[in-house]
């Protein structure tokens, strides 16, 4: 049997992501004055000690006015914004468990979404509210015909108030904080479930536990603190609802110090002046944002020059496409490989890295992996090609 790994790591079994909420990276506190996050839709920002505090507190006014139960699972259906981040603390606060939906979704799609989440609560976007309302409808009559009966959940309106509809934050923020929990064993404990498209049919849930995610964050810093700092910026437009965009801003952001900008949907014209106004350390490099920064003259129009890493992942990148996106700015082309069911990061090139093409960078601490000749059940000849396996602290059971 070969396995392959990289190094071990010490990861806390009885930390939760309250509690990493309370913590940081490294030994230097952060000031609770650093700000974890900006958006383009509400034009808000957020610091580290006001997202502990606000999260607390509006953790504390859902628990008193909604008595929600422990493991009530709550779909969050918003864009990118700072209310994102700190419902989804609230949340995981009060016991929780975050069930991300995309907003811009049809109503048969969001349906479906509720039929393999059934939130007893819903965080809903108000310009998406008629979309929302049909799902549900439309999701009941589907659990109907297998006979599961899921109750009307309980609808919050967000960005905007609707008639009818209690809002958050302004109808549930307290003036006390929700005592911060406290479990033995977070290896089981539910913190959220993720839409993943899988390779067949239509998306799956995956359950991922606050152990995974700790568990990713621990990796992470442990891999590559030098490219993980408090003085990192990133302008977001990944969907906060992909796996990677809940690890990244909402956990390891707040823990490292690492600062988002949240923009709500990718536009090439409104990126250019973000990126002259937050100066970003780092980039999403996703294929189609990749191919228009390397095939434009963006980033000779506006302000890259504080650039330092462009993440990429998916199909790897042609040469020639490789070569015009690094002469666009004093980025590093960094490789990532992750999925939903790793929360979601399995390897990631390190900052000053040099790889082959086609490779992706050495795996995190206590990932352990194994080189399978598909449908046979044994290792594939030393460097492949084979199937996969995974094994880690941060996937899923």
């Amino acid at each position: 049997m070969r396995i392959y790994k990289e190094t071990e790591i010490s990861i806390p079994r009885d930390l939760n992501l309250t509690e990493l909420l309370h913590q940081n990276a490294g030994t230097t506190p952060l000031s609770e004055s650093h700000l974890i996050a900006t958006d383009s839709l509400t034009n808000r920002s957020i610091t580290i000690g006001e997202l502990r505090s606000r999260a607390g507190r509006i953790a504390n006014g859902l628990k008193q006015s909604l008595n929600p139960s422990d493991g009530d699972k709550w779909a969050l259906i918003l864009p990118n914004c700072v209310e994102y981040i700190e419902l989804f603390h609230a949340l995981l606060w009060t016991g929780g468990v975050g069930c991300p939906i995309n907003h811009a979704l049809k109503p048969a799609e969001i349906a479906h979404a509720l039929v393999v989440s059934q939130p007893k609560f819903v965080f809903a976007y108000s310009e998406a509210l008629a979309r929302i309302e049909e799902g549900i409808k439309i999701a009941q009559r589907e659990l109907s015909k297998k006979s599961i009966i899921w109750s009307q959940p309980t609808i919050l309106t967000v960005i905007g108030n609707k008639k009818g509809y209690k809002h958050v934050p302004d109808d549930f923020l307290s003036d006390q904080k929700l005592p911060i929990p406290h479990f033995k064993d977070t290896t089981t404990r539910l913190a959220s479930i993720h839409l993943s498209s899988g390779t067949t049919g239509q998306p799956k849930g995956v359950k991922l536990t606050h152990y995974n995610f700790i568990s990713n964050c621990y990796q992470l810093y442990a891999h590559d603190p030098a490219q993980f700092h408090r003085n990192s910026r990133t302008v977001a437009f990944t969907p906060f609802v992909h796996i990677a965009m809940t690890t990244m801003p909402l956990f390891f952001g707040p823990w490292t110090g690492m600062m988002h900008h949240a923009m709500p949907s990718f536009s090439l014209p409104s990126f250019g002046p973000l990126v002259s106004s937050v100066r970003p350390t780092s980039y999403q490099g996703v294929p189609s944002i990749a191919l228009a920064l390397a095939n434009t003259d963006i980033t000779t129009k506006y302000d890259f020059s504080a650039a330092e890493v462009i993440n990429c992942g998916g199909a790897p990148m042609k040469k020639d496409l490789v070569k015009r996106l690094e002469s666009r700015a004093p980025w590093q082309l960094i490789q990532v490989y992750g999925m939903t069911e790793g929360a979601p990061y399995i390897a990631y090139q390190k900052l000053g890295e040099k790889l082959e093409p086609g490779t992706i960078g050495h795996f995190l601490p206590n990932i352990e992996a194994r080189l399978m000749l598909e449908g046979k059940g044994v290792d594939a000849p030393e460097g492949g090609p084979g199937e996969l396996w995974l094994r880690g602290p941060n996937m899923v059971v």
